[in-house]
């Protein structure tokens, strides 16, 4: 959390990302998996990047995600459109600094805009939460298109989902098959994501 207005929301108290020792209550939250030790190293990245880059100062750091290849980096909602001046110099120091391609993403409560996002240019005709007889859930989206165009990876489409919302997923993927009448009809290929 920040301890002064004016600058960058984080999980992690302002003056221990400046001192680099955790407080107790940060500690605990470090211990209890609440946030992780790249939460940490992020926020210290974002809170020494604020006096070169101000707009940092009206957005909120929520979490980050290492998935597979890339680094996701989660902020407030509506913060994508206040750091659009200097996404792509942010985009390119935090990948430098954290050694994989980063990726910023708003916090949704609703996964499927976080879902179209990751998906596009592929477009998610269907979305369903199925509740599973042992108490969890796993989210089913059906998919218009084919597997190989999946502008991600299935891993990181399923890690991205566990980490943020606590569910798996499932993918169906409908490909269209034209047929001589010039009709079509559609044909599902279900790949459950491990």
């Amino acid at each position: 959390m920040s301890s002064k207005d004016g600058l960058i929301y984080t999980p992690v108290c302002y003056f221990d990302l400046r001192s680099g020792i955790l407080c107790p209550r940060c500690e605990a939250k470090l211990r209890s998996g609440e946030i992780t030790e790249l939460d940490v190293e992020v926020a210290r990245l974002l809170v020494n990047l604020e006096s070169r880059f101000p707009h940092l100062q009206k957005a909120s750091f929520i979490k980050a995600v290492d998935a597979e290849e890339y680094v996701f980096v989660v902020v407030g909602r509506g913060d994508l459109a206040k750091l659009n001046p200097i996404i792509g110099d942010l985009r390119r120091i935090l990948s430098d600094k954290l050694g994989k391609p980063t990726i910023m993403l708003e916090n949704q409560s609703d996964p499927r805009p976080l879902l179209e996002d990751l998906l596009s240019p592929l477009r998610i005709v269907g979305m369903n939460t199925v509740w599973i007889p042992d108490g969890t859930r796993e989210i089913h989206i059906i998919v218009s298109g084919s597997k190989r165009n999946l502008p991600v990876s299935e891993k990181i489409l399923h890690s991205i989902v566990e980490k943020l919302y606590g569910t798996s997923l499932r993918l169906t993927f409908e490909s269209s098959i034209v047929n001589r009448r010039g009709g079509s009809r559609r044909t599902p290929k279900t790949d459950r994501v491990r």
